[in-house]
């Protein structure tokens, strides 16, 4: 199969403010694609506008994704200015800390609007365009998509939906040349802007290990070596990339042991 070349494509990048959106831009920028970062906050893009060398083809704009119209407002703009999307980057994401006994379910719903729903309509406002280009769909996942995650049923659920809603999308492109590929990161170096547990506690911190918020289990990885690998595997146009060792062992053992991921998971968190 072919590898794809990103060389003056127009790649959208959603959650680009944050590490990994940052990480993934600069990474697109040094392949000489085209870059549309989006994120509700404009902080971070503006740290990377004032970063990048005279030449850079680097564009921002601020976009809650998870109203349908600003996603179709944004994707507008990134055509207007950069031409058709051939690449889109579904990176955004927040999570929470709490037993569902205890969550408030607006909170399950602000965690599946920004996880899942964003990444729904930002995808069918550039869909057409990444059809005719036959460009690429990359979302980032998690742990959490393939795998129990206790205090994070919310977050668990919106990345359980990611795999369902991108691998059926994937059938139903087929013979289109349109690859999808969905991210499962292990642990980065990196904060998530994620508002939300019972009694509307601020939780904001690092990646941390299924369900635990007190350690972590093996190497963290920093946002660029996760971006870098990100960026291998979409050249290499593969549909699934698991991140990192403990990822990886996650994925086999809830896979084919589920009960003992599961005991152990539990035994970590309580």
């Amino acid at each position: 199969m072919k590898k794809r070349d990103f060389t003056n494509q127009v790649v959208v990048i959603t959650g680009a403010g944050g590490g990994l959106g940052q990480a993934l831009c600069h990474r697109f920028l040094q392949a000489k694609a085209k870059v549309m970062a989006l994120d509700i906050h404009t902080e971070g893009l503006e740290k990377i506008a004032s970063s990048l060398p005279d030449g850079a083809d680097f564009h921002f704009q601020s976009c809650d994704i998870t109203k349908a119209e600003e996603c179709q407002k944004a994707i507008k703009i990134a055509q207007e200015n950069l031409g058709p999307i051939d690449v889109l980057v579904n990176n955004a994401g927040i999570t929470h800390l709490s037993d569902f006994r205890e969550t408030e379910l607006s909170t399950i719903e602000k965690v599946m609007g920004v996880n899942f729903f964003g990444s729904a309509y930002c995808t069918k406002a550039a869909l057409e365009d990444i059809v005719q280009k036959k460009g690429m769909i990359i979302t980032i996942s998690s742990v959490a998509g393939y795998s129990p995650l206790v205090a994070r049923t919310g977050y668990a659920a919106s990345k359980h939906a990611l795999h369902g809603f991108f691998d059926s999308l994937r059938a139903e492109l087929k013979g289109q040349g349109v690859d999808i590929l969905i991210v499962c990161p292990s642990f980065i170096n990196t904060p998530i802007r994620a508002k939300a547990s019972a009694q509307n506690e601020s939780k904001s911190g690092e990646i941390r290990q299924p369900g635990g918020p007190q350690k972590m289990i093996g190497k963290v990885h920093s946002p660029e070596e996760v971006a870098e690998e990100i960026f291998q595997a979409a050249i290499q146009r593969k549909r699934l990339f698991v991140q990192g060792r403990v990822g990886k062992l996650a994925y086999w053992v809830n896979t084919f042991f589920p009960r003992f991921f599961e005991k152990k998971m539990i035994q970590k968190v309580r």
